[in-house]
């Protein structure tokens, strides 16, 4: 997969996740799927905590 689609999908799915966790959500499950994200794609060379500030 192209890099730039890769990050462009993970910024997808931590933008679900922020908004999960805006509407209320306190279970800590968007934390962790949060969480999940950051390190998949950190094994693939990929800090999107950079990218997303």
């Amino acid at each position: 997969m192209h890099r730039a689609v890769e990050i462009e999908r993970g910024m997808f799915l931590l933008d679900y996740c922020d908004r999960a966790k805006a509407l209320g959500s306190t279970d800590g499950l968007a934390d962790v799927l949060r969480e999940v994200v950051l390190d998949q794609y950190a094994i693939r060379g990929i800090d999107l905590g950079k990218i997303n500030g």
